[in-house]
């Protein structure tokens, strides 16, 4: 008896699995100035965005498909802060259309820092929000409130508040 040949079986390839980083988007500007030309807007970055995010043109769809007043428009200038206000990014639209945005850079910056830490009692910290000031909970990171403070001594104000007034 003759036997028949037998494909070997082809033998499986690892799956590689790809995890993208879920990219945050730009959700607002601010128009500093609007001329005959171009617009000059500011807009701050999101917690957790860094630099080299902003070469995806698809990070400023929610403003392109939102308000026409903010909507970037080829030759703007724009001034982004990041949200610890550490760094910032001096660009120009170069490209835009209903749903995306490109930009070219022109120089990429930090501020210096002030060796000043905000203030803390040990319960209570007084933290940068992005938007202004508040006041956070050490043992939990639980805000106190969804209100922020333009200064610190705002916010360390409301933190004293917190605590109980001592009578007599």
């Amino acid at each position: 008896m003759t036997q028949a040949a037998t494909k070997p079986e082809p033998k499986s390839e690892p799956k590689v699995v790809v995890f993208e980083k879920k990219q945050p988007e730009i959700k607002d500007v601010q128009v500093n100035d609007a001329g005959f030309a171009y617009r000059n807007l500011m807009v701050r970055l999101p917690e957790g965005m860094v630099s080299d995010d902003l070469r995806n043109p698809k990070i400023w769809r929610k403003i392109q498909i939102g308000d026409m007043s903010h909507r970037l428009l080829k030759y703007d200038h724009l001034f982004i802060l990041s949200f610890d206000e550490t760094w910032f990014v001096d660009t120009i639209v170069s490209y835009a259309d209903q749903s995306s945005a490109a930009l070219t850079i022109l120089k990429v910056g930090t501020f210096h820092e002030v060796d000043k830490a905000l203030y803390s009692d040990g319960t209570y910290r007084v933290v940068w929000t992005g938007a202004g000031f508040g006041v956070q909970r050490v043992s939990d990171g639980v805000m106190t409130s969804n209100q922020a403070h333009s200064t610190e001594a705002l916010a360390v104000s409301a933190l004293k508040l917190l605590y109980p007034k001592k009578l007599g």
